[in-house]
């Protein structure tokens, strides 16, 4: 299988980035936004829920932690929704050419939705587990959890290893129509590094937009605090949602497009062409 060169795929999806700046905004920047919207009412009412929370129980957040659990599962499906359209349309310019830029919702992004889902949920299984199981670190856990544990982690990793090979299912599934996780096995044989290696150094600037615009998730000292701290930091972060949401848009749209475009450039380099080569439009 040909080797996927990892800094120069990088620097590609940048630049597709750039050149198509337009188009992305125009088409999965529409879907993108719909779901920005709905997280900022999400995490609105989270924030308002555990805020409540904290003043009614003296600093017992956890007694919130199944109702926010909740919003944020329901929010990721919500997501995971709107993502796919996007995604669809922004593989359409990757692999079509600019021409091919529409945003639209059949069977395509139906079969896109269904197929992102089923990654989204198998990878969310043991995060909701440990949530049920109430084995977070400084809980009290029944004797034998922790080989539970274990194997929850074990089996949430071989996944997460496993879904890096099948990725190229989806510009597949965009280009050709058809799922088809065994070619995606066979294409990425021997590149498992690279492909990761291109999501890993492309996203690096990702986590230091996110900590600047989440005070909490990213708060390494948040075990630490008392209420009336946690009740400040959490109130201020309500005040500054609108900003941190409107940020996050314009970067998560242009780092969505880098991440489709790498994906797109990958599935062409392992099917033996050149990221520059586009194929033919089945619609």
């Amino acid at each position: 299988m040909p080797k996927i060169p990892v800094f120069d795929t990088i620097g590609l999806a940048y630049r597709f980035a750039y050149l198509n700046f337009g188009a992305i905004f125009m088409t999965a920047g529409v879907p993108l936004l719909i779901a920005a919207v709905i997280g900022y009412f999400v995490q609105d009412a989270m924030l308002g829920m555990q805020i409540e929370t904290l003043a009614g129980t003296g600093g017992d957040l956890a007694a919130a932690s199944s109702r926010v659990l909740g919003y944020a599962l329901g929010f990721n499906v919500v997501q995971a929704i709107f993502t796919s359209i996007a995604a669809v349309a922004l593989h359409r310019i990757a692999l079509f050419g600019p021409q091919a830029a529409r945003l639209s919702v059949g069977p395509t992004e139906i079969a896109f939705m269904i197929v992102w889902l089923a990654f989204m949920i198998i990878m969310m299984i043991p995060i909701m587990l440990i949530a049920v199981l109430d084995i977070t670190p400084g809980s009290n856990p029944p004797p034998g959890m922790g080989g539970v544990v274990f194997a929850i982690l074990i089996g949430y990793f071989a996944f997460a290893i496993i879904s890096i090979r099948l990725l190229p299912v989806f510009p597949h599934l965009v280009a050709t129509g058809e799922f088809a996780p065994r070619q995606a096995m066979e294409m990425t044989r021997g590149n498992w590094w690279r492909i990761f290696g291109c999501f890993f150094f492309a996203f690096l600037p990702l986590p230091l937009v996110a900590v600047g615009t989440n005070p909490i998730a990213y708060n390494p000292n948040l075990g630490k605090l008392s209420p009336a701290e946690l009740i400040q930091i959490m109130t201020q972060a309500r005040e500054g949602l609108i900003v941190s949401t409107v940020i996050m848009y314009v970067f998560g749209v242009l780092m969505t497009a880098i991440g489709i475009a790498i994906l797109s450039y990958i599935y062409k380099i392992l099917g033996g062409l050149q990221p520059a080569d586009l194929l033919p439009d089945r619609s």
